[in-house]
């Protein structure tokens, strides 16, 4: 029987470094990008949550922010399960090339299972990095009716998340280096429309930040 999955999220947090830190090949950077994610989510959130109820403000506007306090927990949840999904994928990857070769018909099912893990391998880090971006365009909608006295936690969250969607998308990108196929090079181009949406999401959060410390929150 195969030993549990391990859920990285449940870790003590000095058990999880020192996984980090190991020389193993898992957990690696598609697991520590998708729990920076988690973590700037939930920043985000609890940033959001002290913009809840404000005396005086507009009903809509606590109904605004219930919807985007969803969505970033609702993300967080995500990128927390994305953290062990990396990190089995990239173990698929390799139980894939140690299958045996001594065959043609063994090489053949070699190559289609180590295509389908790569192709897998890839596919969860672009989600990652998709979950990362999505958390970063709920917190540039909450700007408007955000504390600003929570402004460096928003803005905090929004870097994390930032960092989480880069890394990631370097895990997608490694696992499609030599591949020249139509498909590798639509993911590349996803990728790199996901990164500088997420670019122009973190100039404004940071300048919403930055005003609100000029302002004296």
């Amino acid at each position: 029987m195969e030993p549990a999955a391990t859920v990285y999220a449940r870790l003590p947090f000095d058990q999880l470094v020192e996984q980090l830190a190991a020389r193993t090949p898992t957990p690696g950077g598609g697991t520590g990008a998708a729990l920076a994610g988690a973590l700037g989510a939930a920043l985000g959130c609890m940033a959001l949550r002290f913009s809840l109820g404000k005396k005086g403000g507009p009903g809509e506007h606590d109904a605004v922010l219930g919807e985007i306090e969803r969505g970033l927990l609702a993300a967080a949840a995500q990128l927390s399960r994305l953290a062990d999904e990396d990190a089995a994928a990239f173990e698929a990857v390799r139980s894939a090339r140690k299958l045996p070769q001594g065959t043609e018909a063994e090489k053949a099912a070699r190559a289609a299972a180590v295509a389908a893990a790569n192709d897998h391998s890839a596919a969860v880090p672009l989600q990652t990095a998709k979950s990362c971006r999505e958390a970063m365009e709920c917190l540039d909608g909450a700007l408007a009716v955000l504390n600003t006295r929570l402004a460096t936690d928003a803005g905090s969250g929004a870097l994390l998340l930032r960092a989480g969607a880069r890394c990631a998308a370097w895990n997608v990108l490694v696992n499609l280096v030599g591949d020249g196929s139509a498909a590798a090079a639509a993911r590349r181009a996803e990728v790199a429309r996901l990164l500088a949406r997420a670019a122009e999401l973190e100039t404004r959060i940071v300048a919403w930040t930055d005003a609100a410390l000029q302002a004296g929150g």
